[in-house]
Parts: structure tokens; C-alpha cells; sequence
């Protein structure tokens, strides 16, 4: 009884002791150092034509880099990027984390697995084992992808912060060469020279191009006979003779004009032209009279002349 109690006792004093400690959180970073590199693949194997994400993680002292300085030089030939390389930054203390996540895919045939001895066979010969001697191609492709580099950029030289040494990548086959229902022998494409049937189109590509081609015209023509249209009466009106006006005519509409104009010498000379055109006529002695004589002209008194003189004019013409 009494050892199962010591027991218990020891037990709480060392989980206490677990719990315990010290209250301020751990630095990320190692002291002395100014960063810290990590990187991984996933999946690190994979079949042919799949997407592998490369992550490279920094995690450094804002104290001795700029964030904005840092640069990632990788090389992951023969695979290509696919998009842009997406970048995560979290801030915590005076650290900061920055997370570079590049996603990758190969489809060209530098990731197709080759033979043993390097050769391709393209024949189909039936009655022939699965696989002939020399000629087995590989399950899988391994690839060692050059180390990845971070740098921080202070002027002229670049300061090294670390590097990223990556695992091996395997590219797997998506064809199993051991499989008796694979037919051929090392390359399983199988060309085939049968013509391909002709598509059905609910409208013929012809009679649509033309019909779009027509309708892009119309739309041409529109604008075209509004111009035409409109310079072609611009013209005829340009040109079209206007009804000749006797000289008595002109100095009416003269003095029609000068009564609503704001000048006073404008109304004046209008009536010297009107008393001109009137020659010694009684009218012509009037029209002075209102021109010259103070106040000046009313507009009212203008208008009142003029139908005067064009009343005695068709009295007489009658």
C-alpha cells in the first residue's frame, strides 16, 4: 500500500514538473542563426501526368532580413510549372514564415519510362511473348531535381540563407508490362488508319460562315448609306439656287434683322440702307427720321415701318 502511494506521488510530481517551466515561448529559430530552409514534394511518387506540389518553406529574423528580399531559385527540368508559384507569408514576434508552393506536372515523353537498354519497339507481332529479351521497359522513372537555393538580395552580393536538398521523385508507369492483356511489345500505342467519320452539323460550317460574313456586311452597309445620305444632302442644299431678292427686299429684311439687335448703330444703318433703297420717296424721308432722330430706334417702331413700306409696295405692284 505504502509503494502504490509513493508511486502516485512520484507520478504527479513529474507530471507537474512536464507542465511546468518556463512561461515565454520558444524561439523559432536557432539562436546565431538568421534562417531556416525546409522543402518537400507530395507525393514524392506518382503516376505519370499527375500533379507533385514542391513546398519550400523560410522561416527567418525580420531583425537581419527583409521578407521582401528573399528569392527562390529552383530548377525542376524536366517537369513544368504549372501557374505561378503561390507565396504564404505569416508574421509571429519578430520571425517571419514564408511558404513558396509550386505546383508541377511533366507530360512529355523525357517522363515516359524507356526501355532497359534505351531502344523503343513499335512492332505488333502476334504469338510473341509479352516481353522480349532486352527490350522490358521500366516500370518507373527517377528523377533528382537540382537543390533549391534561398538568397536574400542586399546589393551587389546575395546573401545565401539556405538550401533545399530534394528526395528523389518517381514517376510511375501507368502500364503494367508483366500484364498478359497489354498488347505489343515495349510501346502500346497502337495507330490505326481507319478514317475517321465525318461530324454531323446542325448547320452547315459553310452556310454559317457566309451567313455571319453577310450579316458583318449589312452592318458595314448601315453606317455607309448614312453617310452617303447625309453628305448628299448637304450638297444638293449647297448648291440648290435660293429665290432672288429685289435690293427694297433685302434692305426690309436688313432693318427685320437690326431690330432685334442690341446695337444701336446696327438699327441706325439698317434704316440708312432702307432710305437709300427708297431713294426720295416720302418712305425714305421716315425711314431717316426714326434712323437719326433721337431717342434711339425701337425695335417696335422698326417692325411697324417695314410693314408699312411692304403694304404701299404690293398696293402698287397690284
Amino acid at each position: 500500500m505504502r509503494l502504490g502511494l509513493v508511486g502516485v506521488a512520484v507520478a504527479a510530481l513529474l507530471v507537474g514538473a512536464g507542465c511546468g517551466g518556463d512561461d515565454e515561448a520558444r524561439p523559432l529559430i536557432a539562436a546565431g542563426k538568421t534562417a531556416v530552409v525546409r522543402g518537400e514534394l507530395v507525393p514524392d511518387v506518382h503516376t505519370f501526368g499527375d500533379a507533385v506540389v514542391a513546398r519550400v518553406e523560410v522561416v527567418l529574423d525580420r531583425a537581419k532580413v527583409d521578407p521582401d528580399d528573399v528569392r527562390v531559385s529552383t530548377n525542376f527540368d524536366p517537369y513544368e510549372k504549372v501557374g505561378a508559384t503561390r507565396v504564404d507569408r505569416d508574421d509571429l514576434g519578430g520571425f517571419t514564415t514564408l511558404r513558396y508552393t509550386t505546383t508541377l506536372r511533366c507530360l512529355s515523353q523525357l517522363c515516359i519510362p524507356r526501355t532497359v537498354r534505351g531502344q523503343t519497339t513499335v512492332s505488333q507481332i502476334p504469338g510473341v511473348p509479352p516481353i522480349l529479351p532486352g527490350q522490358a521497359r521500366d516500370e518507373k522513372a527517377k528523377y533528382q531535381f537540382e537543390p533549391a537555393t534561398v538568397v536574400a538580395e542586399a546589393g551587389r552580393k546575395d546573401t545565401t540563407l539556405g538550401r533545399v536538398v530534394w528526395p528523389p521523385l518517381r514517376s510511375l508507369s501507368r502500364i503494367n508490362w508483366y500484364d498478359s492483356n497489354v498488347v505489343g511489345q515495349g510501346f502500346p500505342f497502337v495507330a490505326d488508319v481507319t478514317p475517321v467519320s465525318e461530324p454531323d452539323y446542325r448547320i452547315s460550317p459553310t452556310v454559317l460562315g457566309l451567313g455571319l460574313l453577310a450579316g458583318a456586311l449589312a452592318l458595314l452597309a448601315i453606317p455607309g448609306f448614312l453617310l452617303w445620305d447625309r453628305r448628299r444632302r448637304n450638297v444638293a442644299s449647297a448648291v440648290e439656287p435660293g429665290t432672288a431678292l429685289n435690293p427694297l427686299e433685302r434692305a426690309l429684311r436688313l432693318v427685320e434683322w437690326a431690330s432685334g439687335r442690341p446695337s444701336v448703330d446696327e438699327r441706325r444703318e439698317a434704316l440708312e440702307a432702307l432710305a437709300y433703297e427708297l431713294d426720295a420717296d416720302e418712305r425714305a424721308a421716315r425711314a431717316r427720321e426714326r434712323g437719326w432722330s433721337p431717342p434711339a430706334p425701337e425695335p417696335a417702331e422698326m417692325t411697324k415701318l417695314v410693314a408699312s413700306v411692304r403694304e404701299d409696295s404690293d398696293a402698287a405692284t397690284s
